[in-house]
């Protein structure tokens, strides 16, 4: 996994760990989209100061059914300090 605690904020650093980790515990390929894949490309890997105009963190993940994403859920929110989307349930 690539360390990039020193230039994402911790609550960016929280989130994309605990996916990675998830991901990785249940063998599924994922991707950061949207606007944090531009900062970590533009910024922490070209250097390139460009800010960031929102908050949100994207991403992708490649499971095959329902069954997989539940355990993907469930795996993320092991880390108490992330829960389902009450919308989602």
């Amino acid at each position: 996994m690539i360390k990039l605690k020193a230039h994402l904020d911790t609550r960016t650093h929280r989130l994309l760990t605990a996916v990675a980790s998830a991901a990785e515990t249940l063998q599924l390929e994922w991707m950061v989209t949207g606007a944090t894949s531009r900062v970590m490309l533009l910024e922490i890997v070209y250097g390139l100061p460009q800010g960031r105009a929102t908050e949100d963190v994207d991403f992708g993940v490649m499971v095959g059914n329902w069954a997989r994403y539940r355990a993907l859920v469930e795996r993320i929110c092991e880390d108490r300090r992330f829960e389902p989307d009450s919308k989602q349930r």
